[in-house]
Formats: C-alpha cells, structure tokens, sequence
C-alpha cells in the first residue's frame, strides 16, 4: 500500500501539468450515519503488509483496521473510533483525511456509499466538451 500511495502521489502529480481533464465538483451534505467510516474502500490497496508499513509511517491511519477485502480484492477498512450510533468518538480531533470527506480528489471516480448524503459529479458535462 505505502508503494501504492507513493504511486498514486506520482500519478497526482503529474497530473497536474495534463492540459484537459475532468474537474468535479461535491455536492450535498452529510447524514451522520457513519457508512463512510465502516466501509473505507482503498483502491491499489491490496495487501496487509504495506497497509501495516503505512500505519507505522503515517500514524493517523492506526484508527483504522482492516475489515475485509472487495470483490476487486482491494482492502477495506474500518475506523475503530466510531460509537453506536455511528457517530465519531473524537469528532473534535479527527485528522484532516476525515474532515476533508469526501474529497474529490481521492474519490476522482465518483464512488461513495450507498445512501450517501455527498454527490460527486463532473463540474462539466459530456455534451459541454463538444
């Protein structure tokens, strides 16, 4: 995972400097329900060892554990902090990753939880390119 991400800040990077690409935009606001932090789906995140050597050098994410894998085989994760009700238990000291969801930029493919009260759409349509 830790390879992975150094991938993916790469692949950020360099994207920067492409002249087209699609800009989207967060629409909607948040339920409460604690969906997003029960489900965390990491994409190129497939296996136990690097998620554990990104714990170790990014310590934000020890709140997290593994919960299983999709059917792409990539992890998913869990935030050990939530309470019952789905509600953050240290609502006022979550790190930036949570307060900045959902971010466009990490969820650039539009995928959020079933039920979601976020939407994430192309500032652009399809036909306004034509």
């Amino acid at each position: 995972m830790f390879k992975n991400l150094l991938k993916s800040l790469y692949y950020d990077f360099k994207s920067v400097f492409v002249i087209q690409k699609v800009r989207y935009k967060v629409t909607g606001s948040c339920k409460k329900c604690g969906k997003c932090c029960k489900d965390i789906r990491m994409k190129n995140a497939d296996n136990e060892r690097d998620f554990k050597l990104t714990q170790f050098f990014f310590p934000m994410y020890r709140r997290f554990e593994i919960k299983g894998k999709d059917e792409n085989g990539d992890l998913i994760l869990s935030c050990k902090l939530l309470k019952e009700d789905g509600s953050c238990s240290v609502y006022e000291k979550r790190p930036k990753l949570c307060k900045r969801f959902p971010n466009k930029i990490l969820y650039f493919q539009g995928v959020l939880q079933e039920g979601c009260g976020f939407k994430i759409e192309p500032e652009k349509k399809f036909e306004d390119y034509l």
